[in-house]
């Protein structure tokens, strides 16, 4: 299996550095069905809800490494949350062409 690709971001606010993978075909299938499971916990979301309930589901998905004792019940600081989002969505976007499509040249493309 190939080296996937990684970023460490650094959050404070949050506890420390999380350490997150380029997400796969299958990592979406597996962040969709934690998803699920959320809403099934919680209950009929409103659209905030449901895309909150998608950001955890990937982080808790995507993480090759989350600080010491990092707890989704102890964090109260969803503009923290949506900063390391927002930074792991930038670094994700910085793997697309121009265009908007997919590099043709990256790792999995079966082009590389």
């Amino acid at each position: 299996m190939e080296d996937r690709e990684v970023i460490t971001l650094e959050s404070k606010k949050l506890g420390g550095s999380f350490t997150l993978r380029r997400s796969s075909i299958m990592d979406q299938f597996r962040i969709g069905k934690r998803r699920r499971e959320l809403m099934r916990e919680f209950g009929d979301p409103d659209d905030t809800e449901w895309n909150f309930a998608y950001i955890v589901a990937a982080i808790d998905t995507l993480a090759e490494s989350k600080p010491d004792g990092f707890d989704w019940d102890k964090i109260n600081d969803a503009a923290a949350v949506m900063e390391l989002w927002g930074d792991f969505q930038e670094w994700e976007r910085s793997f697309l062409n121009p265009e908007g499509d997919s590099d043709p040249e990256a790792p999995g493309s079966g082009r590389e």
